[in-house]
C-alpha cells in the first residue's frame, strides 16, 4: 500500500532536507503548473519528497535543481519528468494515458499513434482522461 503523508513528523532528517530544498526552489521559481492547495508530501514507499496541489499536479527537483512537473502513467504506473515520460510509452494504451496526463493531443505527441489505434482497437478512441496522481 502506498503511504503518502504531509505530516512533517513522519519525515527523517534527509527527507526534511529535501523538503527545505523544494521550498527554496518553490519560493524562487513559483511554477505556474501548481495551483490551489499546494503542499509538501512524502511517499513512504519511494522515499520521494514532492510538492503537489489540489489538482494532483506534482513537482520534483530535476537534476538541474529546477522544479519540474512530474507525471504518472495510469496505464502502467511509470513516473517521470515530461520528456522521459513521453518516451516511455510503447503501447497504444500508454500513449493515450500519456496524452491524457499531459492534456495534449495524442497525434501531436505520437504521430503514428492514430494509425496504431485504428488498427489495434478503434473502440479505445474517446476514452475519458484519467487522474495522473492518487493520494
Amino acid at each position: 500500500m502506498i503511504e503518502i503523508t504531509n505530516d512533517l513528523d513522519n519525515l527523517g532528517y534527509m527527507e526534511l532536507d529535501d523538503a527545505v530544498e523544494l521550498l527554496k526552489a518553490y519560493i524562487e521559481q513559483r511554477p505556474e503548473f501548481l495551483g490551489k492547495g499546494t503542499r509538501i508530501y512524502f511517499n513512504e514507499n519511494s522515499g520521494f519528497v514532492f510538492i503537489a496541489d489540489d489538482d494532483n499536479n506534482v513537482a520534483l527537483l530535476n537534476d538541474n535543481g529546477k522544479l519540474e512537473q512530474y507525471f504518472y502513467c495510469s496505464e502502467c504506473g511509470y513516473e517521470d519528468f515530461r520528456d522521459d515520460f513521453i518516451k516511455h510509452a510503447e503501447t497504444p494504451e500508454c500513449k493515450q494515458a500519456v496524452a491524457d496526463a499531459l492534456n495534449e493531443d495524442i497525434s501531436t505527441l505520437y504521430p503514428d499513434a492514430e494509425k496504431q489505434n485504428n488498427a489495434d482497437s478503434p473502440e479505445k478512441q474517446g476514452e475519458a482522461p484519467v487522474s495522473i496522481f492518487t493520494r
